[in-house]
């Protein structure tokens, strides 16, 4: 519960209830109507107005992306619409399986903002290697392959060299660019200035909203292109722009 913007989309999209194990009066009234054991693990349900389960019952639900995919199903179960805040927490809270790579190119600014809007991209961060203008990229390859990213920032001239962490990586830049351009790195890019961050999501009055790595990133990819930011941001956070 320490994502803000689920904290929100809890209190939003849903009217929370905690039950208490071991607890005498309503609490163990309603642990008896669910017929769950006064000793159990943690429970997520999500139940309609009636009390009916949306979805099935799941317990041991750990993790912050796993409540946050649980959200979304009962959603969805209950066919209503699926704010993109939601979408985005749920995307930056997955941890397993993400990759890290680097690409040069002529300006950060515009890696950062044209890269950032690629679905399957989770985290971009503009900075320096071997004197080069580079920008970090985070990605989740079950949503983009390491060769569609290549390809992808080949088309948006966002892609020169590759600094990769891994062999199979180098393969692959170097079957794209030539084997020159294909370095395998084990130190990370140095930082570029704070305010070469994220360009347009600076020159905004969104940069003032507390936002998440994530909205950061998709956001400044959307006001490079003059497209709905504020899509991205929860209730409160539009509340505080006005």
């Amino acid at each position: 519960m320490s994502h803000p913007l689920l904290v929100e989309a809890i209190e939003t999209e849903f009217v929370p209830v905690a039950i208490h194990n071991n607890k005498a009066g309503k609490d163990a009234e309603i642990l008896k109507r669910y017929e769950e054991p006064a000793w159990n693990n943690p429970v997520m349900r999500f139940v309609d107005a009636a009390g009916k389960d949306v979805l099935p019952r799941k317990d041991r639900v750990w993790q912050t992306n796993a409540v946050a995919l649980r959200m979304i199903a009962a959603l969805k179960a209950a066919k209503r619409p699926v704010p993109g805040y939601l979408e985005l927490a749920e995307i930056e809270t997955r941890t397993a399986g993400i990759q890290t790579t680097t690409f040069a190119m002529s300006c950060f600014w515009e890696g950062e903002s044209r890269l950032g809007g690629l679905e399957g991209v989770t985290g971009t961060r503009a900075g320096w290697m071997d004197g080069r203008e580079v920008v970090e990229l985070r990605f989740d390859p079950k949503l983009i392959s390491y060769t569609e990213l290549l390809g992808q920032a080949r088309k948006m001239n966002c892609l020169s060299e590759a600094f990769v962490r891994t062999e199979e990586h180098r393969e692959i830049a170097a079957a794209t660019l030539g084997a020159s351009k294909a370095k395998l790195v084990q130190a990370d890019a140095s930082d570029a200035k704070a305010s070469d961050q994220l360009y347009y999501l600076r020159k905004s009055p969104l940069a003032k909203l507390a936002l998440s790595p994530l909205q950061k990133t998709r956001i400044n990819a959307a006001l490079r292109v003059g497209g709905d930011a504020k899509k991205w941001l929860s209730p409160r956070q539009r509340a505080s722009l006005r």
